[in-house]
Formats: structure tokens, sequence, C-alpha cells
């Protein structure tokens, strides 16, 4: 029984080292993911134009265009987003 439950817990860190491993790997490669996290940290955004919404808004209106001709906008789309 002692060698059931210690070969439990083993498997059980191991899966828990995995998903740690792989959430650090998508904070650090993953676009959208990266993208969520710069949002949050946003205190007190200067942004005239917030552009929302999936893929279509996120490659179809250029912000950084939109800020140089001095219209302070920022994409906030995500590509696979939904309404919900």
């Amino acid at each position: 029984m002692k060698s059931f439950i210690k070969d439990g817990l083993v498997f059980i860190l191991l899966i828990l080292l995995v998903n740690i491993v792989y959430l650090l790997l998508v904070a650090t490669t993953d676009w959208d993911f990266k993208k969520r996290i710069e949002v949050l940290k946003f205190d007190n955004p200067k942004y005239e134009l917030l552009v929302l919404g999936n893929s279509l808004a996120m490659d179809g209106i250029d912000t950084e265009y939109l800020s140089r001709q001095g219209l302070l906008s920022y994409n906030l789309a995500l590509g696979g987003a939904s309404v919900r």
C-alpha cells in the first residue's frame, strides 16, 4: 500500500511539474497570451481608440499607422476570439 501511495504522489507531482513547464512556455511564447498580460498591466491608458474583436480586426486595422497619424490607438483584438 505504501508503494501505491508513493507512486501516486510521484505521478501527481510529475503531472504538476509538466503543467507548470507548459504554462511557463505558453506565457513566454504565445503572442495572444503576452498581449493579454500586457493589457492587464495598463494603469491609465491614454488611448483614444481601442480595437476589439477577432482576427479580422487584428489583421485589418493598422493601429500603428493610426498612432503615427495622431490618433493614439491600441489593437486589443485576438485571433480566434468570439463575441462571448
